[in-house]
């Protein structure tokens, strides 16, 4: 009779034990997931308050924050392109967007943020959208304000009008808009 109240003891203590192992197995993978998802959530501080930090030295901020922007970019586009056909979906931009736009605000003279910034919202993840394309517009028109007499972001701008914009819209007579207000620029930036 004690041989079989020490089994019955030494089952229930193993049974907790192992219990109590694969609890703390699937804490610590939840943990593990939280630390790792944390890590593709990236922080940006809006413009003013970087431009208040870099104590003057707003160009050389710019740089850094349009090489994270490079960084971000093709990192994010790398791992969207390893993902199979099931897990993509459309992505956020908005990360794109506020690495191009801290940049441009802390130097409005960077000519290839208007340029490259533009074409990394358009193809942030190989995913073109209205959205994005309307942003991608936005950014070249703020660079056309800035650098009126270059051909390039007139281009880049009508071309994003011309073609871009003209294959994500539905309605007929906003893509017939869409493509004389490109030709026109494209006209005008030679």
């Amino acid at each position: 009779m004690e041989s079989v109240l020490r089994s019955c003891f030494l089952f229930m203590l193993l049974a907790g034990l192992f219990t109590g192992t694969v609890v703390v197995c699937r804490h610590t993978k939840n943990l593990h997931d939280a630390i790792t998802a944390s890590r593709d959530i990236y922080y940006l501080p809006p413009s003013g308050w970087i431009r208040f930090f870099c104590a003057g030295y707003n160009e050389a901020a710019a740089d850094l924050i349009w090489t994270k922007a490079v960084i971000y970019f093709s990192e994010t586009s790398e791992s969207y392109h390893r993902r199979s056909r099931a897990e993509k979906k459309k992505p956020a931009t908005s990360d794109t967007v506020s690495y191009v736009e801290t940049a441009i605000d802390l130097d409005p003279r960077f000519l290839k943020a208007y340029l490259y910034g533009a074409q990394f919202i358009l193809f942030h993840q190989g995913l073109i959208t209205e959205a994005s394309v309307r942003k991608a517009i936005a950014v070249v028109e703020r660079g056309t304000r800035e650098f009126p007499d270059n051909g390039q972001l007139l281009f880049d701008l009508g071309f994003l009008h011309y073609w871009d914009l003209y294959n994500v819209l539905n309605n007929k007579e906003d893509k017939q808009a869409a493509r004389r207000r490109g030709a026109h620029l494209i006209q005008k930036s030679s």
